[in-house]
């Protein structure tokens, strides 16, 4: 019995140590402890914060940017677009509501959204945020993803 509880006690505090091993990896082993993977919305014409080039606003071509979707979550059945001028001078004005994007949708080409409309901001600069939602079979928001760019007036 004494021999049975031993090893018992021998696995528990071997295994306890391989968990804390895996979580939290010796320095200089270049593992991370763990990988938290977040869904992102990204575009090839501009990063996140930085300027929208002219070509995607009224003052240009008045084309849709082309956008890349990541890391959406595997529990996700659809997704929903929507842009947003949150300084407009009426309040927060919708450039784009999208929903119904199947889950599997990696993003979309320039031009490819008909419906958006471009920024164009009255006056000043404005910030306008391309919010990713993954949805499950819920219809539940169960991640985001915001992508924020900015255009001034010509």
């Amino acid at each position: 019995m004494k021999n049975l509880r031993f090893s018992l006690i021998f696995i528990g505090v071997f295994g306890l140590i391989l968990l804390i091993l895996k979580l939290f990896p010796p320095p200089g082993s270049n593992q991370p402890a763990f990988r938290i993977v977040r869904m992102q919305i990204t575009s090839s014409a501009f990063e996140n914060n930085d300027i929208i080039p002219v070509k995607y606003t009224c003052d240009g071509e008045t084309v849709s940017p082309p956008l890349t979707f990541t890391d959406i979550p595997k529990t996700a059945v659809s997704l929903s677009l929507v842009v947003e001028d949150p300084d407009a001078p009426n309040g927060t004005f919708t450039h784009l509501n999208l929903s119904g994007i199947p889950a599997d949708k990696t993003g979309f080409d320039e031009g490819e959204l008909s419906d958006f409309i471009p920024p164009c901001p009255p006056s000043g600069t404005h910030r306008y945020r391309f919010i990713l939602r993954a949805l499950n079979d819920k219809g539940a928001q169960i991640s985001q993803s915001i992508l924020t760019g900015l255009y001034s007036a010509q």
